[in-house]
């Protein structure tokens, strides 16, 4: 019986081993944030949260990811902790 065991264990390993992954994306430098607005609307996400402090969102910086969002008819709701 643990011989069954081992061998379906080893099966669902290597069945895994054969499905695809998701490739992980880094963006860094400038406008990496509107690139990411346009990554997300290309994923097909259509409803997003941000989570920031209220001086970033009071300072004007994620007016841009805003504007991207709203143009790639992304919708967000802000959640300021």
């Amino acid at each position: 019986m643990i011989l069954y065991y081992k061998f379906r264990a080893f099966l669902v390993t290597w069945a895994l081993r054969l499905l695809p992954r998701n490739v992980p994306v880094v963006l860094q430098g400038l406008g990496s944030s509107e690139r990411l607005c346009e990554h997300v609307a290309l994923l097909g996400y259509t409803q997003v949260v941000i989570v920031t402090d209220k001086f970033l969102n009071d300072s004007g910086i994620l007016d841009k990811v805003k504007a991207s969002l709203t143009q790639n008819a992304v919708n967000f709701e802000i959640f300021e902790i």
